[in-house]
């Protein structure tokens, strides 16, 4: 990506996205819970509330912060 202009990097970073959604997508569809309200990329394993998920790295994530803030 180095000698790309800004455009130009622009232009693939929007076609990664699209990519990504995607395939978040066509995840929530399988598994049949909506995507992760932290990432946006992986279907939720675990639900909050009636509306929102978070995905397992989401949370292993939020927990290891939440052990790193309580040190």
């Amino acid at each position: 990506m180095g000698s790309l202009t800004i455009e130009e990097r622009i232009a693939v970073l929007e076609a990664r996205v699209e990519k990504l959604e995607k395939a978040a997508e066509q995840a929530a569809i399988v598994n049949n819970n909506p995507l992760c309200i932290c990432c946006k990329e992986q279907s939720g394993d675990y639900e909050l509330n009636d509306t929102d998920w978070i995905c397992d790295d989401c949370a292993q994530y939020m927990s290891d912060a939440g052990n790193e803030l309580d040190a």
